[in-house]
């Protein structure tokens, strides 16, 4: 029995020793993550406080100016009356969720303009005076009051739902302009939140690094297979524009307002244009519904494209192009 007990004992003494051995071995593996994600965290934050990161700045409008929306039909909106410095220009929201000075909506004869957009709508990268609410409205002269509807990572049916829900009884817009971007018949599931990416900038960008090696290097011969897939009949996204469309032309007839539909190239290639077919598709659909369609490709194809762009890394139209966006669409309203 004493043979055999001594073995069995000396197994047991050993377990608690490797155990320990192991433990300590995964804590400083732990420890050693935790002060290397800190450390890369400060870091980042550090580099990036020059606010010339697109992925970062657009991170910050999304912690600092937006929150989800119980309405799913709208994803997130714009927080009232926040502001913040992003890309290094000063972006206001007003208590109707709207880039821009609180509204005065009294004004019985004053004729109000409502644009409707995503980021380019909103002037991402453009001081206030300079966006094309602002210079439409200076255009226009006192006669109009123009109101920015333009929200970030919105398509155009959630345009649309934001206008009919929250918008349209408070301004009762004479007029809507569809601002309209290449992207705005993509599918844009549940918004989401998510605490570390809502609170790590080394979260947020790790995650655009994997993405950026999953889908490769720039290709426009992809890209423009991913239009011609999204802008066909089947394509869930398309549908969904589509539907906005039409219940954007229900709210007009039974509201009595007037519908321009304005059509933004993507500027990151404006000779030998690549996206027409789009442009054509959305100009029989204006029509279609017989709103007056402006086509700013007309006036932009001249550029090259690069120059346009509000930072080098970010083709969002700079001031220039909210001047010639904000002139000729001042032609269909005079």
């Amino acid at each position: 029995m004493c043979a055999l007990s001594g073995p069995k004992w000396r197994k047991v003494k050993k377990m608690p020793s490797l155990l320990k051995t192991a433990f300590q071995h995964a804590l400083i593996v732990i420890i050693t993550l935790v002060l290397t994600g800190i450390m890369g965290e400060i870091l980042l934050r550090v580099k990036n406080s020059s606010q010339q990161n697109y992925v970062i700045e657009m991170w910050r409008y999304a912690r600092e100016l937006k929150s989800i929306s119980n309405d799913t039909r709208f994803g997130h909106i714009h927080r009232p009356n926040s502001e913040a410095t992003l890309q290094n220009i000063d972006i206001r929201i007003n208590s109707l969720g709207l880039r821009g000075p609180e509204p005065i909506l009294a004004a019985n004869d004053v004729k109000k303009i409502l644009i409707l957009g995503s980021s380019i709508t909103l002037g991402w990268g453009v001081e206030e005076d300079l966006t094309l609410s602002s210079r439409l409205e200076r255009e226009l002269g006192g006669n109009y009051a123009v109101f920015n509807g333009g929200v970030g990572n919105y398509n155009l049916l959630r345009s649309v739902n934001f206008f009919r829900e929250r918008l349209n009884d408070k301004i009762k817009p004479d007029i809507v302009v569809v601002n309209y971007f290449i992207n705005d018949a993509e599918y844009l599931g549940l918004s989401v939140d998510n605490f570390i990416f809502r609170n790590s900038q080394l979260a947020v960008t790790l995650y655009h690094v994997v993405q950026g090696f999953r889908e490769g290097s720039f290709d426009m011969h992809s890209l423009i297979n991913h239009y011609k897939d999204l802008y066909t009949p089947g394509n869930r996204g398309y549908k969904d524009m589509l539907k906005a469309i039409a219940e954007l032309k229900e709210l007009s007839e039974a509201r009595g307002f007037r519908v321009i539909f304005s059509m933004i190239p993507d500027i990151h290639q404006l000779r030998d244009y690549p996206f027409d077919f789009i442009h054509d598709q959305m100009k029989n659909l204006a029509d279609e519904n017989g709103w007056a369609y402006i086509d700013f490709l007309d006036d932009l194809k001249d550029f090259e494209g690069p120059e346009l762009w509000t930072i080098p890394g970010d083709p969002h139209p700079n001031a220039l192009v909210h001047e010639i966006m904000a002139r000729e669409l001042a032609t269909q309203i005079e």
